[in-house]
């Protein structure tokens, strides 16, 4: 049977002449100087600063350098106030955010670090301020909006145009959820 072989590379913080390769004899465990170090270390150590440099970049990756530790965007780089639009059952609607958490929910949505993809919030009548919701004339209030991934059915109009349809009897319910939400658009609010 053959010995198979392979290369481990081993390199310092120090300079090129620190880059070794050995070959690793898989059956013995044994260690020994491949015979084409030389030739191997001209080439390597050519390569070896930017080997480091990517190995250090997806280490600190790894363990989660400038980001949260919920994986989460960075609250104090989010937008205070958002637009958010979501798709329910081929039909849109747009949803003020000015609540901090929200915000967070929904960047943490939008980078599939969330399962939390349902707006859920207070129902109130008009399209909302700088009629950011028309062609609907409801809104879902700005300050109390929330995101989370279940609901009961007593807030789950399914399409936007069943609120629209309704609009006395919902403003009644006074909540709107729809589970089949998709998240289609995200931006910072205006002002």
């Amino acid at each position: 049977m053959a010995t198979r072989r392979r290369i481990v590379i081993i390199w310092g913080l120090g300079s090129f002449e620190e880059v070794r390769l050995y070959a690793l004899t898989e059956e013995s465990g044994v260690r020994f100087p491949n015979p084409k170090t030389e030739h191997a270390r001209k080439e390597w150590a050519f390569l070896a600063p930017s080997a480091l440099l990517l190995g250090t970049v997806l280490t600190l990756a790894g363990c989660g350098f400038g980001s949260t530790p919920s994986g989460q965007e960075d609250p104090e780089e989010l937008p205070a106030a958002a637009l958010a639009t979501f798709e329910v059952l081929g039909e849109t609607f747009t949803v003020l955010v000015e609540n901090g958490q929200t915000v967070t929910d929904l960047y943490a949505l939008q980078s599939g670090a969330s399962n939390k993809s349902i707006p859920s919030g207070p129902l109130l009548a008009g399209p909302g301020p700088e009629d950011y919701n028309l062609p609907w004339s409801w809104h879902l209030d700005p300050k109390l909006t929330s995101m989370t991934n279940i609901v009961d059915g007593s807030c789950d109009a399914g399409r936007p145009a069943s609120i629209e349809e309704d609009l006395a009897a919902w403003l009644a319910v006074g909540r709107y959820c729809p589970s089949d939400a998709n998240l289609v658009a995200l931006i910072a609010a205006p002002g």
